[in-house]
């Protein structure tokens, strides 16, 4: 259940004790039940959260690791914490992947506490800050257009699957992710609307497709066929997984297309970027409007978008530059 290699150096602080097997046994049914309820996204890097810590306490098991976190008091749980954030810390991990990793944690803390396995309910650990994202920045209108051009004209059935994912990211929004997770029950063809997983949801809403994107998601269908399961699908040689087309997939599809048309380390992220961006632009800087389009839950996030599509800081210094400094004066 979630192994990795143990690393080194490994945790050499609070001193840790042998779990119980009885100790073990809760954990591993507290473990199942923490991921009723959430989505495939938050399951996955929760697990990887969790094997790091295990793997810092000197574990290959997320369950052994809990355990052992489990074992100690309070005091000692918030001082091994401690250590394993400042390891983080000079692991030089983002931010944003600390803050998830210590989430997990604290969510285990919580469930354990509700199952009577630890006395103690919290742990208050200080979370680093966010970080401002480094850019939002998506192709450029006229390098979209490039990309456009270089799908047009599909000749295979990856083709026409491509075709339809570009244009699921970019006129939509949407993250790989929500793409990958689409199935053909997600479909409303009456409608046309597609049934997405937000990022960090648990329950699916209805988004309206654009004519032309619907057109390429049936030129698609047309080519898959209309039996039930993943609404894109790979072309694995051997057969490996469930047949779906995964978020990796998607990255590494993206990248190649990049790379054709003069875009290096093109990425799926970058049409959504582009994709709000675009919206704010024909809105003149409607928030609301981008929000409801990007399905952020904090609006927060888009002023990153409009300051970089507007240059506000930009503007204003120019207009104090202005007011005390003559043109072209040297």
């Amino acid at each position: 259940m979630g192994k990795l290699a143990v690393r080194q150096p490994i945790h050499q602080g609070v001193a840790l004790v042998n779990p119980t097997s009885a100790l073990l046994e809760k954990v591993a049914r507290l473990f199942k039940m923490g991921t009723v309820g959430k989505s495939e996204e938050t399951i996955r890097s929760y697990r990887y959260a969790l094997v790091d810590f295990a793997n810092f306490v000197g574990e290959d098991d997320t369950v052994k690791g809990l355990a052992h976190l489990f074992s100690l008091s309070r005091g000692d749980a918030v001082l091994l914490i401690e250590e394993y954030l400042q390891d983080m810390t000079d692991r030089k991990l983002s931010s944003s992947t600390i803050r998830v990793r210590i989430s997990a944690i604290k969510g285990r803390i919580k469930d354990a506490y509700r199952a009577e396995i630890i006395e103690w309910k919290d742990v208050d650990i200080p979370m680093p800050k966010r970080k401002a994202t480094k850019t939002v920045a998506g192709p450029s209108p006229e390098k979209f257009a490039e990309i456009l051009e270089s799908i047009s004209s599909p000749s295979r059935e990856q083709d026409y699957r491509d075709r339809a994912i570009i244009y699921i990211l970019a006129f939509l929004g949407l993250r790989r992710n929500e793409v990958a997770s689409l199935d053909m029950e997600h479909l409303d063809v009456d409608k046309k609307r597609i049934w997405i997983l937000r990022k960090g949801q648990s329950d699916r809403v209805w988004k309206t497709v654009p004519d032309e994107t619907w057109k390429c998601i049936e030129a698609w269908i047309h080519m898959r066929g209309d039996q039930s399961g993943p609404l894109f699908l790979n072309y694995d040689p051997v057969g490996k997984g469930t047949g779906r087309y995964t978020a990796s997939s998607i990255w590494r599809m993206v990248k190649k297309l990049g790379e054709g048309v003069g875009i290096p380390n093109l990425h799926p992220h970058a049409f959504r970027h582009f994709s709000i961006t675009e919206v704010l632009e024909l809105t003149d800087g409607n928030i609301l409007h981008a929000q409801k389009h990007s399905g952020h839950s904090d609006p927060r996030m888009l002023n990153v978008y409009e300051d970089a599509r507007s240059d506000v800081a930009g503007k204003m210094a120019s207009m104090i530059e202005k007011k005390y400094v003559k043109k072209g004066k040297k």
